[in-house]
């Protein structure tokens, strides 16, 4: 019992003491741990880094946290980042009271889209000096009207890119005190400073900026900018530097290095990109010409825009490196010359809308234009409305996509030469709002004359929309090369070409695919001059209709005669008439066109027909109400009209017949086709003499006027309609039969239509006097309750009787045979309207139809049929019919004609013809078989008898020929001749021996003319020709007096020719020698005197008078050399006044007598004396002074002339492209430069290789040579195989390369049992030892195995879950705490682990001061001292318990 309790009292005790320790360190740790804040923000204000901010009454302000003396803003890297950015709408104010101090990285945006942001009341207490981006700081700041920037130290930013954006109330910006030695980025710096008159960037650093993109843009009332400090050498993008600055007049970029410069164009058109000048319109004059260009890639719309600009200066531009120039110069409307012969644009892919809308440009010189890359070409010179000539000859168009609006708009152009272009490669975009291929090509080149696109290639081309449209100077075009197999757009193609005259399309120019097509509308509207329609132009299976406008004539004619020659039966029956045109038709002789049909009055019968008597016709449209029929003229004299073949009525056949008041007979209406006619009014009308009309055969299913149709043919008495004569769609018919006072019986089978609201008045009007009685036996209520008498006539409906007389068949009866039926009526029945039907008597059966015909065609194979004629009345008043007699058909045969004569082996043939039906009937001859001849008959293939009569040849055979006989012998220059022949027939065969041909020998014989070889057999010459001489060699140089020579020798035989050189005699000089006595000119070769001869003196004259105490001086000249003879005057006593007068060779006194000169000397000049010194290109100015007077002489310093320092490479050269190097004159600076060499390659002797082979590599580029595949050996083992898989290798024979492969092996055989130690466990392979599934323990909670005393260690284990391995770990034995420091003894866990703990912490907290400021807390100190009370207990209680046990 004792042994329990103290074994209990010392768990308890150890428990215990081990709790308290814990407790004691977690509250030290609590007490020791610093607090996370220093300050206190102030109520109602937010919190950033250590400053905090408001916003009252919409000023934003921002100070030190708890208004300290000193803060620092949190980080902000974009617009988001800023804590006041949900607050912007209401910011009009900002004050910053105190000193803070801006983020270290960035600043980014901080007032950001602050666009009611008025002003900032101390912006100079934010500290920047450290902030490296202060990118878009004021961006969106749109209400900002001004700024003190005078104090910001920006000495550390890298990017002040946005800075002022979109800042458009700002009038006045200036950064002049900014530091910005180290800022990289100025891109979109002023972007949208609208209202920007005044920017101040006098002494800013920019030798390390990179990217001046959109710097100024749309500051578009800044009229100047100072960028004379601007240091440009790493600049590498210019982009829309200027772009919209609308108001800039005057640039001065002298100083602007652009070496590095790879951007002066539009790059990114999405993210404010654009040409560097885009948008200057009002610049007059830019001069660039120091610009390096020679990187740029990017010109694209440069200049664009820059409206007022007259002179550019851009003749030094390198534009190697330029891959897009779209746009460069678009809408440059005030420049006239552009000379860009020095442009290299071997690299140049897009080239549109270069030149576009420069409205007054004359020249520009594009003839040295590389453009083999180039793919688009779209509104390349769009619009150059000034430009007259353009030399396109060397253009390379191969790649071109893109040729759409090419030249739209250049209305000065007279010709165009495009042979040379390739457009094989040309085609359409799918977007419909992106102009591609070629469509408006040429739009409104209106003086273009003359064209040649010959070698255009078309075949991808789908658009050819308004191609040529406006081209109204051009006469003529070709395009018959083009392709249109894949036109589906063809509208306005040629639109407004009013000269054209003559145009050539190919074949299927409309293809036959009727869902190929978009639109074909208006493809000739306006081409006035166009009166021959291409003779191989056809609509193909398209349906056009009148709204698509294709030919109309737009001119003053009413009608333009318009010829078409071709025979596509859908342009023949266009709506010519609609398009203002008449279609005029080859037509046959003595007849005239309508429509595509002709007609002709002949012994008063019209006949109207197809055009040239062909298959089909077509009528045009006749105007309304008009009579306008083109026989009009010859009316009272047409007696009878036929029609003998189908034509088509147009819309409207109004008036077609009418007022043919001679008319008795139509014959033919069966063949007008008026299925497509509206409008039949009066069509008869006033065929006084006209007493039948059937039309029983016309379709009026489209009729809708049929008014006065037969109104005043008063003899007609019978008339014969089709069944819905008057058709649905009609909708007035009034007086359709008015004034035919003949016409008693109405057809029976007349109504008035379905239409309620047709308008059918005075219908019937009778004119005639008293009340016409009319009969009618249809049906049809509305016609039998019409009001019949209001048209003066009385309605009858009853039959009264039998149709009563007589049919007799007329004709001899036989196939093909027409026959007529006459009927013979009792006089009672004059008023029936006849119809004739025909049957086959046999069987009683109808063979056609029931028609007002009274004639019948025998069909083929009838022969031997009988056929009978029924007459009837159509009109219903009679009820019976009459019956003809029976005729039958059989033929009539004349006598035998021979067709075709027997010969020898083939029959014959004859005819004999029916007299009826011109039937006829064909018998054999028998052939007559051959009649040989005994002679033979011969030639080079053989031997036979021939035939008499046909000429066969019988027993024919080979010749057995005999031997070759020479009959004579061949010589030099003529054949020989060998017979053999036949002896069966004597045939007898020649050949020709051959010539024996001349053989020439080896030496020349030669005179002065030529030269020859003979024959060595015949002596003949041979070989004869004139001689080839060489050049002449001078053996004799010819002097002024005698002769020199020269030969030359026939380079085949030698001949020399030997010529005299004339003497070149004497080349007097133009300036005469002399000396006293004599004057000669100087020989210019020899130095001889020529022409020498003694002077020719004229009279003395006084140069100087003498004076008192000095001699004058007299003079003659030579009148031939010039030559001057001076004497001396003695002097006379003149008296000097004693002053120097002078000019620029003499000075003089004047005597005060006479005033004449005395003592005339030449100036005594000095040493000459620089006044302006030469330049290198400017010429200087010395001075010299004469002693005696003072007179100063002046005279030109010649310029110097460069004196340039070594060439100094400014662009390394490549193994493929030319290096760059300069020189600069070490006077004026001025810099010349020139091209280096490419380098070639230097490729290694080392091979390189890998698994697609070898090839050696140039050291300097990419380039290689001698690449090859590997040349492999045999395969060796590398790896030899075991558990895991082998390597065998092989090995290049060239260059060594290694190649190698798997040989698979044998796998491993792990066991089942787990192998284990402290790292991990593993299965191990039985075979080679290897470890697999190799993995780290998967240890379970720690167990203690025995306790740990003060004196004892004490042991713990954990399990690995897996293998069952076990870690067995010491627990080190307890230590007492020591009762004077507080602290506690180890707790059982290792004295490494603590103390690696500890130090950690200790380092933790180390780092946590340093950070965060530390200040007392209550807290801790109540926490320090219930550790230490805690600390005391767990010692106390371990004292006890050593004591317990001890008892």
């Amino acid at each position: 019992m004792e042994l329990s309790l103290r074994q209990f009292v010392g768990r308890f005790s150890r428990i215990a003491a081990l709790i308290l320790a814990m407790c004691a360190l977690l509250l030290c740790a609590a007490a020791l741990m610093p607090t996370q804040k220093a300050y206190a923000v102030t109520d109602g204000w937010n919190e950033w880094g250590t400053c905090e901010w408001q916003i009252e009454n919409d000023i934003l302000t921002i100070r030190p946290v708890d208004d300290g003396d000193t803060g620092t803003l949190g980080e902000a890297y974009g617009i988001y980042d800023a804590p006041w950015v949900d607050e912007a709408p209401y910011i009009e104010q900002i004050s910053i009271p105190k000193f803070i101090k801006a983020d270290k990285i960035g600043a980014e945006e901080l007032f950001a889209n602050l666009t009611y942001l008025e002003s900032i009341d101390g912006f100079e207490n934010i500290d920047f000096s450290e902030t490296l981006h202060l990118q878009g700081l004021f961006m969106g700041c749109s209400s900002l009207r001004e700024i003190d920037l005078s104090n910001i130290n920006t000495s550390s930013a890298l990017d002040l890119s946005e800075m002022f954006y979109g800042c458009s109330s700002l009038k006045v910006i200036d950064i002049s005190t900014f530091d910005t030695s180290n800022v990289e980025d100025m891109s979109y710096m002023f972007y949208g400073c609208s209202s920007l008159s005044d920017v101040n960037l006098t002494g800013i650093d920019t030798s390390h900026v990179d990217s001046f993109k959109a710097m100024f843009r749309d500051c578009s009332t800044l009229k100047q900018i100072n960028l004379d400090g601007f240091n440009t050498a790493a600049a590498t993008s210019f982009e829309a530097m200027f772009k919209g600055c609308s108001g800039l007049e005057n640039l001065n970029l002298k100083n602007f290095n652009t070496e590095n410069v790879a951007v002066m164009g539009e790059e990114d058109e999405l993210f404010g990109g654009g040409g560097m000048f885009e948008g200057c319109s009002s610049l007059a004059s830019l001069d660039l010409s120091n610009f390096n260009t020679s990187k740029v890639k990017i010109f694209s719309k440069m200049f664009s825009g820059c409206e007022s600009l007259q002179e550019l200066k851009i003749g030094s531009f390198d534009t190697s490196s330029g891959e897009t120039f779209r746009g460069m110069f678009e809408n440059c409307k005030a420049i006239r010359i552009l000379d860009l012969s020095n442009f290299n644009t071997s690299r140049a892919l897009d080239m549109e809308s270069m030149f576009a809308g420069c409205d007054n440009l004359q020249t520009v010189n594009v003839s040295t234009f590389d453009t083999s890359k180039v793919e688009d070409y779209c509104a390349m010179f769009k619009n150059c409305y000034a430009l007259k000539e353009l030399d396109l000859s060397g253009f390379e168009t191969e790649r071109a996509k893109s040729m759409a609006e090419m030249f739209s708009g250049c209305s000065s152009i007279t010709e165009l030469d495009l042979s040379s272009f390739t457009t094989s490669n040309v085609e359409d975009s799918n977007d419909s709002n992106d102009y591609r291929g070629i469509e408006r090509m040429f739009e409104n080149c209106s003086s273009l004359r003359s064209l040649n696109i010959a070698s255009f290639d078309t075949s991808k081309i789908t658009n050819f929309q308004r191609l040529f449209a406006g081209c109204n100077s051009l006469s003529n075009l070709d395009i018959s090369n083009f392709n249109m197999s894949n036109g589906r757009e063809l509208d306005e193609m040629f639109a407004g070409c009013t000269s054209l005259v003559d145009v050539r399309i190919p074949d299927n120019f409309i293809g036959n695919s009727a869902d190929q097509y978009y639109g074909v509308s208006r493809i000739f509207y306006g081409c006035n001059s166009l009166e021959t329609i291409p003779e191989n132009f056809s609509f193909g299976s398209l349906s056009i209709s009148s709204e698509d406008d294709i030919f109309v004539y737009t001119g003053d004619q009413s009608f333009l005669p318009t010829y078409y020659n071709g025979t596509d039966e859908a342009v023949l029956n266009y709506d010519w008439a609609g398009d203002n045109r008449r279609l005029i038709l080859p037509t046959s002789e003595g007849w005239t066109q309508i429509g595509t049909c002709e007609w002709r009055i002949e012994n008063g019968v019209l006949t109207i027909r197809p055009i040239n008597d062909g298959e089909t016709g077509v009528l045009p449209s006749m105007k309304s109400y008009q009579w306008n029929s083109p026989w009009e003229s010859e009316a009272q004299n047409i007696t009878k009209i036929v029609i003998p073949k189908p034509i088509s009525a147009g819309k409207s056949v109004s008036s077609l017949f009418a007022n043919l008041t001679s008319l008795t007979e139509i014959e033919g209406l069966e063949n007008l086709d008026v299925s497509n006619t509206a409008n039949f009014d009066n069509l008869f009308s006033g065929c006084s003499s006209l007493t039948s009309v059937d039309i029983s055969s016309w379709d009026t299913s489209n009729a809708e006027s049929q008014g006065t149709m037969f109104s005043e043919c008063s003899k007609l008495s019978n008339v014969v309609i089709p069944d819905n004569f008057i058709g649905p769609k009609c909708s007035y018919m009034g007086y359709l039969f008015s004034g035919c006072s003949s016409l008693v019986t109405i057809p029976v089978n007349f109504h008035f239509g379905s239409n309620p609201d047709i308008l059918k008045e005075g219908v019937f009007s009778n004119y005639s006097d008293g009340i016409l009685e009319t009969y009618y036996y249809g049906t049809d209520s509305n016609v039998i309750n019409y009001d019949w008498a209001g048209d003066n006539r009385k309605l009858v409906t009853s039959q009264t009787s039998e149709l009563a007389g007589t049919v007799a068949i007329a004709g001899d009866p036989c196939e093909g045979v027409t026959l007529k039926a006459t009927a013979t009526l009792e006089a009672s029945c004059n008023d029936a309207q006849l119809r004739y039907q025909w049957f086959d008597a046999s069987n009683d059966q109808q063979v056609s139809e029931v028609t007002d015909s009274v004639t019948f065609t025998i069909p083929e194979d009838s022969l031997g049929k009988s056929f009978y004629c029924v007459v009837t009345d159509a009109s219903g008043k009679y009820t019976s019919s009459l019956k003809s007699n029976t005729v039958t058909a059989n033929h009539a045969f004349g006598e035998w004609e021979v067709t075709k004569e027997a010969t020898c082996t083939e029959a014959g043939s004859q005819v004999h013809t029916c007299e009826k039906c011109s039937y006829q009937e064909t018998e054999t001859i028998p052939a007559k078989g051959h009649s040989y001849s005994t002679d033979w008959t011969s030639d080079a293939s053989g031997h036979w008898h021939a035939c008499g009569v046909c000429g066969t040849k019988g027993d024919y055979a080979g010749h057995v020929l005999t031997e070759w006989t020479t009959t004579k012998e061949p010589t030099c220059t003529e054949p020989g001749e060998e017979k053999r022949s036949c002896p069966t027939c004597g045939y007898e065969e020649t050949k020709e021996i051959a010539a024996l041909n001349h053989e020439v020998g080896d030496e020349w014989n030669s005179d002065a003319t030529h030269h020859w070889k003979d024959c060595i057999h015949c002596g003949e010459s041979v070989i004869d020709e004139d001689h080839n001489y060489g050049d002449w060699t001078v053996t004799k140089q010819p002097t002024c007096t005698e002769d020199g020579e020269q030969k030359h020798s026939c380079q085949t035989c030698g001949w020399e020719e030997t010529e005299v050189i004339p003497a070149t005699s004497h080349t007097p000089s133009d300036e005469w020698s002399h000396n006293a006595t004599d004057h000669w000119h100087v020989c210019q070769n020899c130095q001889a005197e020529v022409d020498k001869a003694a002077h020719t003196f004229g009279q003395w004259i006084t140069v100087t008078e003498p004076g008192e105490f000095t001699p004058g001086e007299k003079v003659r000249t030579c009148e031939v050399c010039g030559y001057e003879e001076r004497a001396e005057i003695p002097g006379t006593g003149h008296v000097s006044d004693r002053q120097w007068h002078f000019d620029g060779t003499n000075h003089w006194n004047l005597c005060t007598d006479c005033g004449n000169q005395i003592n005339v000397e030449a100036h005594d000049f000095g040493e000459w004396t620089v006044d302006i010194p030469a330049g290198c290109t400017t010429d200087g100015t010395e001075i010299r002074t004469c002693a005696t007077c003072g007179y100063e002489q002046t005279q030109t310093i010649p310029a110097t002339g460069h004196i340039y320092g070594e060439w100094i490479v400014t662009t390394e050269p490549t193994c493929t492209e030319e290096g760059v190097e300069s020189r600069t004159c070490e006077n004026c600076g001025n810099t010349e430069t020139r091209a280096v060499d490419e380098l070639g390659h230097n490729f290694s002797a080392d091979w390189s290789s890998d698994a697609n082979g070898h090839r050696h590599e140039c050291t300097r580029c990419d380039a290689v040579a001698d690449e090859a595949a590997h040349t492999f050996g045999d395969w060796q083992v590398k790896q030899a195989v075991g558990c895991t898989d082998g390597i065998e290798a092989r090995y290049c024979t060239v260059c060594n390369y290694e190649e190698t492969r798997t040989i698979p092996g044998a796998g491993h055989q792990p066991a089942s049992e787990w192998s284990s130690d402290a790292s991990g466990h593993w299965h191990a392979c039985a075979n080679c030892d290897d470890r697999l599934d190799l993995a780290e323990h998967t240890f379970g909670d720690w167990t203690v195995t025995a306790d740990p005393t003060g004196e004892t260690a004490g042991s713990k284990e954990r399990t690995c879950e897996v293998c069952g391995y076990k870690d067995v770990v010491e627990i080190p034995t307890l230590t007492p705490g020591n009762p004077s420091t507080g602290e506690g003894g180890d707790v059982g866990e290792s004295s490494e682990q603590g103390s690696s703990e500890q130090e950690n912490g200790e380092e933790a907290a180390a780092e946590e001061a340093d950070a965060t400021p530390q200040t007392s807390d209550p807290l801790g100190v109540v926490a320090s001292l219930m550790a230490g009370i805690v600390l005391i207990s767990a010692a106390t209680a371990l004292v006890t318990r050593k004591k317990m046990l001890r008892r």
